[in-house]
């Protein structure tokens, strides 16, 4: 028997769902360039994932709403949990260089923070 840290709580309320009122989702800025007028964003220096700290360009996401379900199915003989995860957050942090008014540009930040929290629950649950 063990504790759950941060993280790992974090990716259980991902899951769980319904007892997730608010709180936020930090995750790599994607590395793409708005036009060649805007001038690069300096990046942070960050230890996310990582036992170096590096520098890498950082977005957060406060939860206004968290939506979860969840189905266990057996394929081939294996026990498979699906999880869908539905978030909806407004940009709180913006570390980068991408034009957020643009739709094509905040769907990229929006798949970011979804492989962040897949990456998270991922690692929860094996």
């Amino acid at each position: 028997m063990g504790y759950l840290n941060g993280t790992e709580t974090k990716a259980f309320n991902f899951i769980m769902g319904g007892k997730v009122k608010t709180g936020i989702v930090t995750f790599p800025t994607p590395n793409e360039s708005v036009d060649e007028i805007s001038t690069p964003t300096l990046v942070m220096e960050s230890d996310i994932d990582s036992q170096r700290p590096s520098k890498i360009s950082m977005s957060t996401i406060d939860i206004i709403k968290l939506k979860s379900k969840r189905d266990v199915e057996i394929i081939d003989g294996n026990i498979v949990l699906k999880v869908d995860i539905r978030l909806r957050g407004s940009l709180e942090e913006f570390i980068g260089n991408m034009d957020i008014s643009s739709d094509i540009e905040m769907k990229e930040i929006e798949k970011a923070c979804s492989q962040e929290i897949k990456k998270q629950v991922d690692e929860y649950i094996n």
